[in-house]
């Protein structure tokens, strides 16, 4: 039987599931500043096709596309990769690719973050990182803190993708009760 996804809501937005919604929690708890499909796309795949997209998040500070995927043990699909890929491209911006149980922080294998850029290169492994300076959280290679988008350059170099801010939202998004349309 197919898992069926429901539409709940947060904070005056419709999200299309539970888990874009929890993301948006984590999100806020953590001074992310965000739009929740900010707009429609039109992506000119190969062979001339074009679809419509609608991103899940655009991040204000990191100026990136944030989609969230299959929050379990499977990574994204080959095609989920390729629509990350082409709205990088074509939007001139990153677009993060985010899948894993507790938003990619257990391990890279079971959750983590695709970086598809602009020049049409990917890289893996991202995760959100906190700097114990300015606690500015943003995505860094490896959640290594001298990566984030920050003033601080920290002149140690270190993995913060655990700290206690982010399980914390981790936590409370997990504990969330959201409203679920349609019920």
């Amino acid at each position: 039987m197919p898992f069926k996804v429901h539409e709940v809501v947060w904070n005056g937005m419709t999200f299309r599931s539970k888990t874009e919604a929890k993301t948006a929690v984590i999100l806020n708890e953590l001074g992310v500043e965000f739009e929740f499909e900010p707009s429609c796309v039109e992506l000119q795949c190969p062979g001339g096709k074009k679809i419509k997209y609608l991103p899940d998040f655009w991040l204000h500070d990191e100026q990136a596309w944030l989609e969230i995927k299959n929050m379990g043990s499977v990574a994204p699909t080959i095609e989920e990769c390729q629509k990350a890929h082409l709205l990088a491209v074509q939007s001139g911006k990153p677009c993060f690719l985010l899948f894993g149980n507790d938003f990619g922080l257990k391990n890279f294998k079971h959750g983590c973050c695709y970086k598809y850029d602009a020049a049409g290169t990917f890289e893996p492994c991202w995760q959100f990182a906190e700097c114990p300076s300015c606690k500015h959280v943003g995505l860094a290679h490896r959640g290594r803190v001298a990566g984030l988008n920050c003033a601080c350059h920290p002149a140690v170099d270190f993995r913060n993708s655990d700290s206690a801010r982010i399980k914390t939202a981790i936590r409370h998004a997990n504990q969330h009760h959201f409203a679920v349309r349609g019920w």
